[in-house]
């Protein structure tokens, strides 16, 4: 027998080291096995949150789209789920500044239908407050004409 050859049928014989070895699950300790997948959930979940945090809601992309970010009567409230819109009336005393085009806006940019629109707009300040609903948007509205159309939006 050569230097080089290995006997294995001695058992103190030294053994080769394998090329590459595999990593397996069950080389870990207990702990460690059930902390991996823990970790990965956790760390899927997080990213969800970042992700969904960063996109501005329905209501927020509207009030952007129609250039009403700081416009203290387009209002939003509710982390983004809430949305005051108050238009401007013909009274002195009314302190709303939107105009109709600028609720319209926000209207069309959260794709109300034809009907909902149509009541806003034959509303009278004999009817109280008046509500629609489409896909995930509730809308409520008061009209009078001193105060303008007030609608306040609410997502799901």
């Amino acid at each position: 027998m050569t230097d080089e050859q290995i006997d294995l049928a001695q058992p103190d014989a030294p053994q080769p080291e394998p090329a590459t070895r595999r990593f397996r699950m069950a080389d870990l300790p207990r702990g460690v096995k059930l902390g991996v997948p823990i970790t990965i959930v956790l760390l899927a979940v997080v990213a969800v949150i970042a992700v969904t945090a960063a996109q501005p809601s329905r209501l927020e992309a509207a009030v952007i789209a129609c250039e009403l970010e700081g416009n203290a009567d387009a209002r939003l409230g509710d982390e983004g789920t809430t949305l005051t819109l108050d238009m401007e009336g013909e009274s002195e005393d009314d302190t709303g500044t939107l105009s109709f085009d600028e609720v319209f806006c926000v209207l069309e940019g959260l794709d109300v239908p034809d009907r909902v629109t149509a009541l806003m707009g034959e509303t009278r300040s004999l009817d109280g407050r008046q509500t629609g609903d489409w896909d995930d948007v509730s809308a409520s509205w008061g009209y009078h004409p001193d105060d303008g159309l007030d609608v306040i939006l609410t997502v799901d």
